[in-house]
Formats: C-alpha cells, sequence, structure tokens
C-alpha cells in the first residue's frame, strides 16, 4: 500500500491546524498512512502494549513499534523505525517523542478519542517541550474522502456481499433459525473475504423490527415471514454493508405495502444524493417520501452513514446535521419501517458520491423476492 499522497495531504492539513508533529495512535489510522495493519482494530492502545505509532513531522515519519513487530509495511512507504524498548509504557514512548522532535516542534497534535487518558496525562507530564492539541478532526476529514485505490477495495467488498446475498437465498427453507441464516452468511463471507464486516443481523416476522437485532437459534423460519438480513464482508480492511428483505412463499398485502414505501424512500435518496448537499438534507430525501405517506414516524434512524476502514464513520445522513457532503465519500442508503409485533423493513446500498449524484456499487436485487417454501 502506497501512502506519499495521503501523507502529502495530511501536511498540509497539518500545517493549515499550526501544527508541527502529529502523533498518530488510533490503529486504522495507522493502517491508512502506514500500510501496517494492527491486529487490534480497538479504538485506543494501552501505551503499555502499544502495537504501532506514527510520529509524523514535515520531512520525516517514524514508525513506532517493539520488537514483537514487523515494521516492512511502514519501511516500504520510507518511515523511519522508533523501536519501543521493553516494557514499553509512557517512559519509552515519551523518550522517542522528545528524542525525535527536541526543539524542532512546539504543537503537537495527537488523537484525543483515541489514547487513554491516564497515557495522556503520562505523556503530556513527559513530553513538557510542546503544547499538545487535540487533532483528531484531521484523520475524520481525510478519511472521510476516498482515493481511488480505497475506491476499489470498496467495490471488491460490496461484489463479495453481493455474492452472499445470492448465496444465501438460495439456501433458505422453513424451520431454519435466524441463527442458522446468519452461519451461512458467515462461513461464505470467511471463505470468500476477510471475514465479517460486523455481526451479522438476521431477523424473521416481528424480530425484524429491531434494527440491531442479534440472530436466535429459537426463531424458526416459517411460511409467511418476513426475512431481513443486514451483512458486510471485509477486504484488506475496508468494509462492505448490504441490507435485503426476502418473504418466504407469498408476501401478504402489508408486506407489499411498506416494501414499496422503502425502496421508493430508497429510490428517491439514490435518485437525489449528490455532493454539496448537507447530510440533513440527503437524510429528508428518503424521510420526506415517507412522511409524504404517513410513516415517517416508523423511520427510527438516519438514512445511512459513511463506511470504509470502519463499518460506521462520518458523514452521517441524519437529520439536523449540517456537514455538507463531498465527491469521493461513500455513503450507505438504508431506510427503513419498523413496527414493533409485526415486523421491520430496511433495504441498504452502498455509493459513492459525485459532483452530479453518485454510483451505486451495490448490485444485488431489490424487486420483491418470494422465496418458494
Amino acid at each position: 500500500m502506497k501512502t506519499a499522497p495521503r501523507l502529502q495531504r495530511l501536511r498540509q492539513a497539518m500545517a493549515a491546524a499550526g501544527l508541527d508533529a502529529f502523533l498518530v495512535s488510533q490503529p486504522q489510522n495507522v493502517y491508512y498512512l502506514s500500510g501496517y495493519r494492527c491486529r487490534s482494530w480497538s479504538l485506543a492502545q494501552p501505551a503499555n502494549d502499544a502495537e504501532a505509532l506514527l510520529l509524523i513531522q514535515p520531512n520525516d515519519v517514524i514508525f513506532l513499534c517493539d520488537d514483537r513487530h514487523d515494521p516492512a509495511p511502514a519501511l516500504a512507504n520510507g518511515f523511519a523505525h522508533g523501536r519501543i524498548e521493553s516494557p514499553g509504557g509512557v517512559e519509552a514512548l515519551s523518550k522517542l517523542i522528545n528524542s525525535a522532535i527536541g526543539g524542532k516542534a512546539k504543537t503537537l497534535g495527537f488523537e484525543a478519542g483515541s489514547i487513554l487518558h491516564a497515557d495522556a496525562v503520562g505523556l503530556m507530564g513527559l513530553v513538557k517541550s510542546v503544547r499538545w492539541q487535540p487533532a483528531d478532526d484531521i484523520m475524520v476529514r481525510l478519511r472521510a474522502i476516498k482515493d481511488e485505490a480505497e475506491l476499489e477495495l470498496l467495490r471488491k467488498a460490496a461484489r463479495i456481499t453481493d455474492g452472499a446475498f445470492a448465496h444465501v437465498v438460495t439456501m433458505l427453507r422453513p424451520g431454519m433459525s435466524e441463527k442458522d441464516v446468519a452461519d451461512e452468511i458467515g462461513d461464505y463471507l470467511r471463505r470468500n473475504s476477510e471475514g465479517l464486516a460486523f455481526d451479522t443481523i438476521v431477523g424473521f416476522g416481528p424480530a425484524s423490527a429491531a434494527p440491531h437485532y442479534h440472530p436466535s437459534a429459537d426463531n424458526k423460519l416459517r411460511s409467511g415471514d418476513l426475512v431481513l438480513m443486514d451483512f458486510g464482508a471485509v477486504w484488506e480492511g475496508y468494509h462492505g454493508d448490504m441490507t435485503r428483505c426476502v418473504f418466504m412463499g407469498k408476501a401478504d398485502a402489508r408486506q407489499r405495502e411498506v416494501y414499496e414505501h422503502v425502496l421508493g424512500a430508497q429510490e428517491a435518496c439514490l435518485k437525489g444524493i449528490r455532493a454539496g448537499m448537507t447530510e440533513g438534507q440527503a437524510d429528508e430525501l428518503a424521510r420526506g417520501y415517507l412522511s409524504a405517506r404517513g410513516c415517517a414516524d416508523r423511520f427510527i434512524h438516519g438514512t445511512g452513514h459513511g463506511l470504509g476502514l470502519a463499518i460506521h464513520e462520518p458523514p452521517r445522513l441524519k437529520p439536523t446535521l449540517t456537514t455538507p457532503l463531498e465527491a469521493g465519500m461513500v455513503v450507505t442508503v438504508e431506510p427503513g419501517l419498523y413496527y414493533e409485533g409485526w415486523g421491520g423493513i430496511r433495504i441498504e446500498d452502498v455509493v459513492i458520491l459525485t459532483a452530479d449524484g453518485s454510483v451505486n456499487i451495490t448490485h444485488s436485487p431489490k424487486h420483491l423476492i418470494e422465496v418458494s417454501c
């Protein structure tokens, strides 16, 4: 993974923010900038067991890790290797930071949302020559707009996710449990990608009314059931995400009506969404469609979210949010309607935003599917 263009954009953002150096600790951001993929994908690395961090300055990048980890991906991008001496911790990290920036930097940016409070206090107490400045937004903005290499990985993840849907529809049988269906999807994703983007959601009938439902081994599929499935593949760290609903046997009149409302709302958003509008305006494309049909009160979440190295990342398509959308952002479009005791229907695609619209990279069918049983 070649990261020089990303580093160039980061350094431009650092200069604009008045940063002389930047300590990157969030594992997804370490991967994004260096090509080194941390084993732990959690948001914060404890200093006494840190796997990899980056210290970025205008003319060099130091890849900080101990001897357990291979710095080769970062070194291939021209980074220097800063060896963290065992047992690590804030003392070892502060020694490396002081040595690297001594006298050269006045303001050091850091990711306040991706460092343990005790570690931040300790580092600030031991690295006193600089002013520590929270700078999380720099990486958020940088990652929100995908480069072509990222877009290709997201397309690949979407293609595999499409394949999982095509596979599982052929496997649905009365008597299967929600867990059986989730396992079938998971097995396909593990065989064909790096694994699951998140815990697969499968809900039958009334259970589908909970948007983030956990599949049950006890809820069995019956004729007439609505089947909601939400899942995604992972390819080189980038996530797929798709929701489809199908029906076991013939859909009844209410199922057809709710499905048509949700599909219409999604199509309205897909037709209208584009760079330049705000997050809230994009949400209103779907929400307004449902409001005109008297059912927007049962649309209980946002229309979509950003997608990339994280399954949920900015931008977020929700009412009242005012951040402008930009070309190159990748978002889901996933309106839904949910009725307690009856069920829920959600349809979700992934799109790349452009100046004059969007490109849909999810290709699974969305017509109402009735599975023979």
